[in-house]
């Protein structure tokens, strides 16, 4: 368990300079060359005009070309440089437009829909990308080629370069851009090879440069457009040479190199319908099962996963390792920082820059006799937010990993995924790390858990550094409990690691108690900054001069601000009014956000869906559950379509989107969730001030939430959505008479009653009485109390009702509101815990219900 990329010792910016990305599919253009005349410039050129213009009347003239097109293919060999990937299966659906509806039909109807199942029982995400769904007519935009080959890099990254790849192969052989219908820069970024067709392209760029394993052709008869009436047929077969030579052409080469990856099927015609041929025949073993075993293969081959139900620890390291090695690829310089962190394993007390604070009374009191004697082992990384501590943590965790094999390593990260957020899920990774035999009668007992992982990794005597990241973004962080179970000491043997943000006073609290070893991380020196400019637009072979450097630094400080503006400058076109640009951009970190959506509403084409995702994103953040925010992939792809209707929105509107707020947003594995607060503020501001503007974006997303089959997302999401768009009386059903509801956390729905309860102070003399349960409603556990609003055990308080809702004489049911005849026993007083009561004296506890 540990990190990914190889690289060999020494200093860490001679190890981040050592570390080599996968090769990107796009390239953004290097600017202007003031030797564009040069040998090599022109060469390239040259290259770059091998389109042929019109139709090719000779064999012999065709042969050469196809030649030439498979010489420069073979030429252009990507080698995989990463095994690492995420538990997302991305699924990339190639195909020529017009006549494969049925197939691709089969394939999300009948194959997807299956496996999505059995992924969920794996513990990995699917999300099929098929680019031609949705759209009217056969696209030939240069923008659509783009969108295209840029959504197959992702799943190139995302795979570890091999990419899950459907590729469906007929008789057409699809538009073949002419070199006017693509630009220079596009040509360049992509390795175009003039005269194929874009969907010959997309099999170069997701298959044959990189020989790719996960990739399946599925070849359907020639014969079986023999039925298809004629003046059809004609539109489903190549009659020019050319594109019919390099149709045949990149069959035989596929049959020749990926012979065990290939099903041949025979689909019969059935009709024409609106100008669209459709053909049946392709359910069960004559297709769709063939396809699905295939995939259910490959899948459980690349993430090496067995015929049991994956384990969620299993795939939980998974996420971590692979969102560590995302992290690590912006880390650079914070050396001093690193060394810092090395020698406190060794020399706790001997560390520069340390302040090393008191344990509480109350915690010296709690420790035994062993604890006592072992020196505090617990360091605290503290550091405002966005100041880079969880990069600097990543970038220590791969630094041991890779240099100190002499230690055992454990790291969690709570951006990691929607799960890693939870100390439940902590403690279940260190359990099954530190050997110890998981209760699950304890399951809810985080200390006890704690405790038994700590006395395991002490009995194994084995050197043991632990690494917890971003202890104030964990689920736990309002609740009383939080951090209960983070040891006072750690065994002799075992160095923790912690951060937290300074903003979290709770968190920063808890942590401080116990006498850890505080280290404030500054924001980046100068020289850092210099170098992680240099870097960052090296990857996408751009550099800046150090005139436009040094003026770039001068404007702030902040990550968050400066990961922004080189967003922007990046995607700036004139590179002879570059410097002016970077003068021109706001110090403020606000009025950069709002300049940034000023400019993309001016060049994108679709800035509505962009705008949408955007508040969407941005009402999504639980205003009381801080740690629930962020929508997934599929979340998004049917908000931004018909949410009434349940039809998402075509996939190529989601990867538009995508492109277009890629600097807003940040995603990890299928959930994309907003870069940062300040964008979430001035989308707020900007966007979302009216009232009924936000009511309208939370009705949708409680309309969307209302119908998921996760629970716990259905539990957290969909009453907090109903409130804010004025529907309190059904989230109060849903929370209190459903049974959905029934079942939710205690801590949280405790949050969420918040805003729906009457809570005025309740007065004896003020006409305020008991609250009463029917018999109906009344659900009595033994031996226990039960809150009747939130449902945790152990309430010590009778629920009151004031004035204006109290009916003394006649009391209703609080849940059903049926009369009750108290002298007739027909109900019950109802029991409310301390937090549902509130402070002081009794709140009322009535909630809007009819």
């Amino acid at each position: 368990m540990g990190a990914c990329c190889s690289h060999s010792n020494g200093s860490v910016v001679q190890q981040q300079q050592q570390l080599k990305p996968l090769r990107p599919i796009l390239r953004p253009p290097k600017p202007n060359n003031p030797n564009e005349n040069s040998p090599k410039t022109k060469t390239m050129k040259a290259e770059l005009n091998g389109f042929v213009e019109g139709l090719v009347q000779s064999e012999a003239d065709a042969r050469a070309i196809v030649d030439r097109c498979w010489r420069q293919i073979d030429q252009s060999k990507i080698e995989t440089a990463s095994s690492l990937s995420s538990r997302v299966v991305r699924i990339f659906v190639s195909s020529t437009f017009v006549d494969f509806h049925s197939e691709r039909e089969v394939l999300t109807k009948k194959v997807f829909a299956e496996l999505r199942q059995w992924c969920v029982e794996k513990d990995v995400t699917l999300l099929e990308i098929d680019l031609r769904w949705g759209v009217p007519v056969d696209s030939t935009t240069e923008n659509t080629v783009r969108v295209c080959l840029t959504e197959l890099e992702r799943c190139v990254d995302e795979t570890g370069g091999k990419p899950f790849f459907i590729g469906l192969l007929g008789e057409r052989y699809g538009w073949v851009p002419a070199k006017k219908e693509l630009t220079d820069e596009l040509i360049t970024k992509t390795d175009w090879v003039p005269n194929i067709s874009v969907t010959h392209m997309e099999i170069v760029n997701g298959v044959l440069r990189r020989n790719n394993p996960n990739a399946l052709f599925l070849l359907r008869d020639p014969n079986c457009l023999e039925r298809v009436p004629p003046e059809t047929r004609v539109s489903l077969k190549e009659t020019n040479l050319l594109p019919a030579m390099q149709m045949d052409e990149l069959k035989r080469r596929i049959k020749e190199r990926y012979p065990t990856q290939i099903i041949n099927y025979s689909p019969e015609f059935t009709s024409v319908q609106d100008g669209r041929v459709r053909f049946s025949g392709m359910e069960g073993d004559k297709m769709a099962d063939k396809v699905l075993n295939w995939l259910k293969t490959a899948i459980k081959k690349h993430f090496g996963l067995n015929d049991t139900t994956q384990s969620k620890g299993d795939a939980e390291d998974d996420l971590q390792q692979y969102h560590l090695h995302q992290l690590v690829t912006t880390f650079v310089g914070r050396e001093a920082e690193l060394k810092t962190l090395e020698k406190f394993i060794a020399a706790p007390k001997d560390c520069e820059g340390v302040s090393h604070l008191q344990t509480e009374e109350k915690f010296e009191r709690q420790m035994v006799e062993e604890e006592k004697g072992n020196i505090n082992s617990l360091f605290y990384l503290s550091g405002s937010r966005g100041v880079g501590k969880t990069i600097l943590l990543a970038a220590f965790a791969e630094m041991l990993h890779k240099s100190r094999k002499d230690l055992r390593l454990f790291y969690h990260f709570p951006s990691a995924s929607i799960a890693a957020g939870s100390p439940s899920a902590l403690l279940r990774r260190l359990t099954l790390f530190a050997g110890t035999k998981r209760n699950d009668q304890d399951s809810g007992d985080l200390e006890k858990i704690s405790k038994e992982c700590w006395r395991k990794l002490a009995d194994s005597g084995k050197k043991t550094v632990v690494i917890f990241d971003g202890l104030d973004k964990l689920s736990s962080s309002e609740s009383p409990s939080h951090l209960d179970w983070l040891p006072i000491r750690t065994p002799s043997n075992v160095t923790l690691f912690v951060s937290s943000g300074t903003s979290h006073r709770p968190t920063e609290s808890r942590i401080e108690d116990r006498g850890p070893a505080k280290y404030e991380l500054a924001p980046m020196s100068r020289a850092e900054q210099d170098l992680f400019v240099k870097r960052y637009f090296g990857q996408f072979g751009k550099m800046l001069d150090e005139q436009q450097i040094e003026a770039l630094l001068t404007h702030s400080r902040s990550p968050d601000w400066l990961k922004l503006a080189l967003d922007e400058l990046r995607v700036f076109g004139a590179f002879d009014r570059l410097t002016d640009r970077i003068r021109s951009l706001p110090i403020s970190l606000p009025d950069l956000i709002a300049q940034i959506m000023e400019r993309m509403k001016s060049d994108d084409d679709d800035s509505v869906m962009s705008q949408k995702a955007l508040c969407f994103l941005a009402c999504a953040q639980h205003e009381r559950l801080p740690y629930v925010h962020g929508l997934s992939e599929d979340a998004l792809l049917c908000l931004l379509g018909d949410v009434d209707k349940s039809q998402p929105a075509p996939p190529i509107v989601w990867s538009r989107t995508r492109i277009a707020i890629n600097s807003f947003i940040k995603i990890s594995g299928s959930l994309v969730d907003l870069g940062n607060e300040p964008i979430r503020q001035v989308i707020i501001k900007r966007i979302l001030g009216h009232a009924t503007t936000r009511a309208m974006y939370h009705r949708k997303l409680a309309q969307y939430f209302g119908r998921v089959d996760n629970l716990t997302e259905k539990q957290r999401r969909y009453p907090y959505h109903l409130i804010e768009s004025d529907q309190s009386k059904e989230a109060g059903q849903f929370l209190l008479k459903g049974r959905e509801g029934a079942f939710m956390n205690p801590f949280e729905k405790q949050d969420v009653l918040m805003e729906l309860k009457c809570n005025d102070i309740v007065h004896d003399r003020g006409g305020g009485g008991d609250a009463y349960l029917c018999r109906f409603c009344y659900m009595p556990t033994p031996g226990m109390r039960r809150c009747y609003l939130c449902g945790a055990m152990g309430a010590t308080h009778q629920a009151r009702l004031c004035n204006r809702h109290a009916k003394p004489m006649m009391p209703n049911c609080v849940l059903c509101s049926v009369v009750i005849d108290k002298e007739g026993k027909l109900g019950e007083r109802a029991q409310i815990c301390r937090t549902c009561n509130g402070l002081g004296p009794a709140h009322c506890c009535f909630v809007q219900l009819q």
